[in-house]
Formats: structure tokens, C-alpha cells, sequence
């Protein structure tokens, strides 16, 4: 029963993440402590119409103990918004007023918590969060050239809340954007970024003689950049970024200049070791150095493996790997400068470029007492390219096999028994393996860790939980609530900055030292 509700959990469970629908910087967002621990909850579907919550566990506080989670009932976040927008400068400047077309969004940093919707034609807007705490609230403006977006802070939500406001037209940025011939650029994207938030607004493009303009709030420090375009007509055209200030009505005059687009063609065809083309490979070119700005070109090539990029001059970092369909073949990596001149070629095809085979790797898995471990899950997720994953299952002995890419990986073994040890996690680079690498991986017998989601003091079902090492982004556990609540678990505890700070006195290299103390318990 426990096994397929998981099951259908994880088939289903939907939340707002706030991490990947908004940039934003929200309440209680502190440097991650190392051995912080997130607790994500995603109740059953038809649990009391909880939603999905996050809760944060300071280093030290989860050992030992039965750690409780009250959740937060649904509480509604609702409106109507009206803008006073203003369309154009000075005195062929128009003002008028309506509804906003806008997107509301409210999260809080790195937590499940949070929601977005846009407003209707009449601007109201309503959609549901968890209650009882606080949010940073983003009214994102879909025509930046009309209205500014604005952060409301910590917005408190006890219960259902009520945001109708009209949007002032703030002030002005205006400006045009042109590359290093003075060729004033016509329908070239844009994009504003409030710094000390990192919010941005929606894009909005030049006019066909490469002037634009712009809404935002008075008082505050920006970003003006442009969308890196890399299949524009006459060039490429990289992101540029310049921050400014704001500090009255009046506005601010921000010119762009994206540099030299005279460009270098660069044609390859993706194989593979028999020579048979690759279709469909996946491309990302970064820019590592260029003479302005930068730049990422990221695309599917043609169905006969055939690659074709339009370069500015400096140094790229290429990258191939192939589609879903032959994900175990090895990725290729190059790095290649680019000069464009009158004495230089613009183009060239550099032929064939191999994705070789996969290695087969494998090895045993053993329970803490030595013994193999069988029926245990051996995830290897690939660390960048299209990162993909591949799975088995160890066999009666705890032995397993894979065929993988040759290129870094993350090695996650899950028990099928919680007794037989926790979830652990290993990093091979396989970036020079041979055609077979043979890797042991010890089950790590990990610390209990118990808990029970309550509401209202009343026990929270079948609610799917997953426990990661919140600095990392790693995890660690996955199980459900039983029908009291509760749940137990084994973790491979991460190391507190305590932990680091005690091997670096005795000379211990434990790599690299990240973020600052939570100041306890996070949640809602």
C-alpha cells in the first residue's frame, strides 16, 4: 500500500517552486548553513487541500529528537490592480489608466511555499498559498514599456489576503540600443533587473529604429541587458549588461552598445564510433571570453547529426551530446577562439566529431556489515550536458551494471529496506574511463531521523516527504507519512559547519566552505 501510494505521489505531486518560476529575492532567505536539512512535504491529493511546504532544520536540531511539522492551511491571495501607465516621453508623453495585465507572484526563496497567476481583463487575480507566514509579493507587468514592476517585501499571510493597489507609472528608462558600427538595432529584446532582489521584469524590444523605452520604480538600482540572440538577422548579438540608478521622476537615459557582430561560422557533424551520424544532437555554446558581453546558443541540430554556429569573435566552450535515444553515448567538449578579420577566413567545417561509446560500469553493493545488497536502486545522473540519468537494480548479491557516458557523475544507492542503511550518494569523473570501470559502492548506515506533519495538532496522512542536504541540493531520504503522521528514516547526516570547521583545525581536506549560520529552525 505505502509502496504505491509513493508511487502515485510521485507520478502526480504538483507545487509551485518558487526557485525555478521567478527570480526573486523573498523573507528569510540567510545564507545556507552547511548540515541545513529541507524537509519538503507534498500532502495527498485529497489531504485536507493542504498544499505542498518546505521546512528548514537548523544543524543540531534534528538529532535525536521526533522533529515536528505543523502545516499551513490554504490561505487565498487575491486582487484587483489597476495601472496609471504612460506611454511615451516628455511632452508626447500620454497617460492613461486600467486594469493590469500583469503577473502576481508570491514565494519565498528555495521553499515549496509560494503561487502565481496572471490577472484576468478586468486585472483581479486569485490563487492559493500555505497561511501563516510571510512572502515576498512580485507584481510582474507583461508590457514593461507601460508599467513598473514592483516588490511589496514581506507580505504577511495570515489568512486570506487582500493586495488590490493601482500601479503608479513610475519613471522612465529610455534609450537605444546599437553595436559597435553605429547600426541602431530594430526588435533586439530587453530585459530590466532590480539588483538588490534580482527581479526582472518582462522583455521588451526596440522599435525598428533601436529606441526603447521603459517603466520603474523610482529609488532603486537596475540592470538594463539585452537578450543574447544568436539567430538575429545581420549577427549575433550577446548580452550586454549596464546597472544604473534611478532617483526621481524623471528617469534615466541608458544606451546599449553590443559590440562587433561580424561573425564566424563554425560546421561539424555529430557521429558516432562506426562513423553513422547522430540525429538530432543536442549543442550549447558558451562564451567564455568575448569583447563584449556574452553570450549562451543552445539548440537541437538537424536529423542527420549536422551542426552549424554562428560565432562572435572570442573563446567558446562547445559542447555535444546526443537525444534521449542514445543518452550512454559520451559527450564531446571543445574549447575554440574565434578571430574574425579581413585576413581570416569566416568560416570553417572542422568534419566529424565522435560521441564515443559508454563504459560499462559496475561493481557491488554492501550492506554496512559487508554482505551484498540486493534490490537496492543504483541511480547515475550525469553532472551537466542534457543530464540524464540511468538506473538498475542490484541482484541477489548486490551486484550491479550500467552502461554510462564518459563524463562526471552523481551515484545515488537507495536501499529497498530502511534497515539496511541510508540513501548514499557518490561522484566518479569517468571523463577518461576506460571501456569498463568496476566501482564498489558501500551502503552508509546514516542516523535516524524521525518526524510528524500535523494541522491543527491533527495527524497528516500518506503525505509524500524528501529530505535533502539544502545546501547541496542533494537527497537524502524519500518515504511517506504513516496514517499518525510520522515517519522515520536513515540520512547520511551532511556535514555542519562544525563538522568542517574540526577537520580544517586537525588538517583534513574536506573542499569547499559554503554559506553562514541559518539562525535555527525555517518554516512556515
Amino acid at each position: 500500500m505505502i509502496a504505491l501510494l509513493l508511487a502515485a505521489l510521485l507520478a502526480g505531486c504538483t507545487g509551485f517552486d518558487f526557485k525555478d518560476a521567478a527570480e526573486g529575492g523573498t523573507p528569510e532567505d540567510p545564507a545556507i548553513a552547511p548540515g541545513t536539512l529541507r524537509i519538503d512535504m507534498r500532502p495527498a491529493s485529497d489531504a485536507l487541500e493542504l498544499l505542498p511546504q518546505s521546512f528548514l532544520l537548523a544543524p543540531g536540531t534534528y538529532e535525536d529528537v521526533q522533529v515536528a511539522h505543523e502545516l499551513s492551511a490554504s490561505s487565498t491571495i487575491f486582487g484587483t490592480f489597476n495601472a496609471e501607465s504612460m506611454q511615451g516621453l516628455g511632452a508626447a508623453a500620454a497617460s492613461a489608466s486600467g486594469p493590469l495585465d500583469a503577473v502576481i507572484r508570491a514565494g519565498r526563496a528555495g521553499l515549496l511555499q509560494g503561487g502565481a497567476a496572471n490577472t484576468d481583463e478586468e486585472g483581479s487575480v486569485s490563487f492559493t498559498v500555505p497561511g501563516n507566514q510571510a512572502y515576498s509579493v512580485e507584481i510582474i507587468p507583461n508590457d514593461a514599456s507601460r508599467s513598473p514592476m514592483i516588490v511589496l517585501g514581506n507580505a504577511t499571510v495570515d489568512g486570506d489576503l487582500d493586495l488590490s493597489q493601482t500601479v503608479e507609472a513610475g519613471a522612465p528608462v529610455y534609450g537605444r540600443v546599437t553595436d559597435a558600427a553605429g547600426v541602431r538595432l530594430a526588435d533586439t529584446e530587453l530585459r530590466l533587473r532590480r539588483t538588490d532582489l534580482d527581479v526582472s521584469s518582462a522583455t521588451f524590444t526596440t522599435d525598428k529604429n533601436g529606441w526603447f523605452i521603459a517603466r520603474v520604480e523610482p529609488g532603486y538600482e537596475y540592470a538594463l541587458a539585452t537578450v543574447g540572440d544568436g539567430d538575429a538577422v545581420g549577427g549575433p548579438i550577446a548580452s550586454v549588461e549596464q546597472v544604473f540608478t534611478v532617483e526621481g521622476a524623471d528617469g534615466a537615459e541608458v544606451n546599449l552598445d553590443v559590440g562587433e557582430r561580424d561573425s564566424f561560422v563554425l560546421s561539424a557533424r555529430a557521429v558516432d564510433a562506426g562513423g553513422d551520424p547522430i540525429p538530432n544532437p543536442h549543442v550549447r555554446a558558451t562564451s567564455t571570453s568575448l569583447e563584449t558581453g556574452s553570450l549562451v546558443l543552445e539548440f537541437e541540430a538537424q536529423s542527420d547529426g549536422k551542426i552549424t554556429l554562428e560565432l562572435l569573435p572570442g573563446t567558446w566552450t562547445i559542447e555535444v551530446w546526443p537525444s534521449t535515444e542514445q543518452a550512454e553515448l559520451t559527450p564531446w567538449v571543445a574549447t575554440f577562439t574565434v578571430t574574425v578579420s579581413d585576413d581570416v577566413d569566416d568560416s570553417d567545417d572542422i568534419g566529424d566529431i565522435t560521441l564515443n561509446p559508454p563504459t560499462r560500469l559496475s561493481g557491488t553493493v554492501t550492506r554496512p556489515n559487508g554482505e551484498g545488497a540486493e534490490g537496492v536502486s543504483v541511480t547515475a545522473r550525469e553532472v551537466g550536458f542534457g543530464g540524464y540519468s540511468f538506473n538498475t537494480t542490484t541482484d541477489a548479491d548486490g551486484n550491479y551494471t550500467l552502461d554510462v557516458p564518459r563524463s562526471p557523475l552523481r551515484v545515488q544507492a537507495i536501499p529497498a529496506i530502511a534497515a539496511s542503511g541510508a540513501y548514499t550518494n557518490q561522484a566518479f569523473d569517468l571523463t577518461e574511463a576506460d571501456s569498463t570501470e568496476a566501482f564498489d559502492i558501500p551502503l552508509v548506515t546514516g542516523a535516524l531521523l524521525s518526524g510528524v506533519a500535523t494541522l491543527n495538532g491533527e495527524p497528516v496522512p500518506f503525505a509524500l516527504v524528501e529530505i535533502y542536504d539544502h545546501a547541496e541540493e542533494l537527497l537524502l531520504a524519500r518515504t511517506l507519512t504513516d496514517a499518525d503522521g510520522a515517519y522515520t528514516v536513515r540520512i547520511d547526516l551532511p556535514e555542519s559547519e562544525a563538522d568542517l570547521e574540526g577537520a580544517e583545525d586537525s588538517g583534513d581536506d574536506t573542499g569547499d566552505d559554503t554559506g553562514g549560520d541559518t539562525g535555527g529552525d525555517t518554516g512556515p
